[in-house]
């Protein structure tokens, strides 16, 4: 191989390093500039007419967030749920919620949050 060729390759290398660089930076940016909203189950338990989920929501500080609740059976028939849980203003914060099932529910979950302001 020659100088040259060699020359060529490490340009092309450093081309492609800088494009996956600035994919990287631009799906970061849209996604976190406009804010994103994670959500994860910290537990859940079930009796015969009532489920209780405790989750964690990190979202950014200044927005409220409605949230949907599900409990569902072993055959993922839904036996309960809530509908508008309105989170307020405060990232990172950690929920209980109890509501009635019309059965025990086998899992607990939190179906979707998005953004109300």
């Amino acid at each position: 191989m020659t100088a040259r060729q060699r020359r060529v390759g490490q340009v092309a290398a450093g081309a492609v390093g800088l494009a996956l660089l600035l994919t990287f930076v631009l799906v970061g940016y849209t996604r976190y500039s406009r804010g994103h909203i994670a959500v994860s189950v910290v537990g859940y338990r079930s009796l015969s007419t009532a489920a209780t989920i405790t989750f964690e929501i990190d979202k950014p500080a200044a927005w409220t967030a409605s949230c949907r609740l599900r409990a569902r059976t072993e055959d993922f028939t839904e036996v309960g749920h809530v509908d508008g849980l309105v989170v307020g203003p405060g990232a990172k914060q950690t929920l209980t919620r109890t509501f009635p099932t019309t059965r025990r529910a086998f899992s607990i979950d939190v179906q979707q949050c998005s953004r109300t302001g």
